[in-house]
This record gives C-alpha cells, structure tokens and sequence, in this order.
C-alpha cells in the first residue's frame, strides 16, 4: 500500500466522520489548533499531518487510531 493511498484513506474517514457528527471544518480546526487550510489539505489526502496532529484530530472526533509496526525480514 501507497503513502498516498494511505493519505486518501485517512481524508475519507475524517471527512467522513465530521460530516457525520455535523461539525463545520472551522470549528474542528480550532478544537485541534490547525488551520481550516491545513484540515482542508488533510481531508483531500494532499497534507503530510504529524502523528500528533492525526491523534487530535481522531480523537476529537471520537476515533481510534491503530499503528502496526513490522520489523523486516532478514
């Protein structure tokens, strides 16, 4: 799987999920302390947000987050 594939699905369910909850991309940016262009950017796949942004932001729309890290094979 593709970084922006990845991106594209992070856009969806953050898009998606504050839609849902009826909640205007001004007011979640202010609640997460980015700009409205930044969650934009997030919600279209074309930003590179931090892990840290990505837990504000899921978490202030009631979702988790699931991080698998693999070793490489030898």
């Amino acid at each position: 799987m593709t970084a922006d594939l990845k991106k594209q699905e992070i856009a969806q369910v953050v898009l998606h999920r504050r839609k849902v909850l009826g909640i205007r991309q001004q007011d979640l940016a202010d609640l997460v302390d980015i700009t409205t262009r930044y969650l934009y950017e997030v919600e279209k796949g074309k930003a590179n947000p931090s892990l840290e942004t990505l837990v504000r932001i899921f978490d202030a729309l009631g979702l988790t987050m699931e991080i698998n890290i693999k070793r490489p094979s030898e």
